[in-house]
């Protein structure tokens, strides 16, 4: 008995399906019969998954499901929703045992191979990373707090836009560069918060000056999923003035730039 397995289709994000197909060939001169088939898959990092179902499809012959004459081929397909962590495993690997009785009731079996020469290789189905992230960063309209004293509010949105969880994501926002050649006063400490990210916090020591690295602690972004930084720093009213004479908004604040330190495979 000869048993192939091979890849018909492949998505490349959580939720599509990746779609096999299983073919055993009586290779002997005599029929067989109580022919089953076991499949396994696993990710290529090696993790085991659980069994997926397999479905008959027909014998070429015509025999019925269970029996294969000579030279008689059947067929299964195998159908597998692909999840976050495949992706980010770099795909999936699959490979079924298909086993069965002769008449006088010795059992033989044979373990797939992804092209019917040399060993039994199992099917590899890689799923290439595609990495992608979009940032945007917002201000609210700053209001007046005291009489020397105004707040602005910045929000940087951060979403992975690829096919991969990002994880170790640095984040920088340079508040000196924007408010050049005006500056912070340091009796107005800057307050950050984070939402949205795994494993990630707002970075203490970021002050928007000596420290730019608004994130801490290996911060993670799922795919599709936002995370958001909000910075909030008090600007000394003089300044506040000038640019409000120079135009009615806040002057334009130079994008933050993202640094992907690591990323899942």
């Amino acid at each position: 008995m000869l048993v192939i397995k091979h890849l018909d289709s492949i998505g490349n994000a959580a939720g599509d399906t990746a779609v096999f197909t299983i073919t055993a060939t009586n290779t002997g001169n005599v029929v067989l019969r109580t022919v089953a088939v076991a499949d396994t898959m696993s990710r290529l990092d090696g993790f085991v998954l659980a069994s997926p179902a397999t479905v008959f499809q027909s014998n070429s012959a015509g025999s019925p499901e269970g029996t294969l004459a000579p030279a008689e081929v059947a067929s299964w397909t195998v159908q597998y929703v692909l999840t976050q962590e495949d992706i980010d495993a770099g795909g999936i690997s699959n490979q079924a045992v298909v086993s069965a009785k002769t008449p006088v009731g010795a059992t033989i079996s044979d373990v797939s191979d992804d092209n019917g020469s040399g060993d039994s290789d199992p099917t590899l189905a890689p799923i290439g990373a595609i990495p992608g992230m979009a940032v945007v960063k917002s201000v609210n309209t700053p209001r007046i707090l005291f009489p020397t004293v105004e707040q602005a509010t910045f929000t940087i949105t951060v979403r992975n836009t690829g096919n991969i969880t990002e994880t170790g994501l640095g984040l920088v926002d340079d508040l000196a560069a924007f408010l050049a050649p005006a500056t912070l006063d340091p009796d107005y400490p800057v307050t950050v918060g984070v939402t949205g990210f795994g494993a990630g916090t707002a970075n203490p020591a970021y002050d928007g000056t000596a420290v730019t690295q608004v994130l801490a602690a290996m911060p993670r972004c799922n795919r599709g999923k936002p995370g958001r930084c909000r910075s909030r720093w008090l600007i000394p009213l003089p300044w506040a003035h000038r640019a409000a004479r120079i135009s009615p908004a806040p002057p334009p604040e130079k994008s933050p730039r993202l640094r992907r330190r690591t990323r899942s495979l």
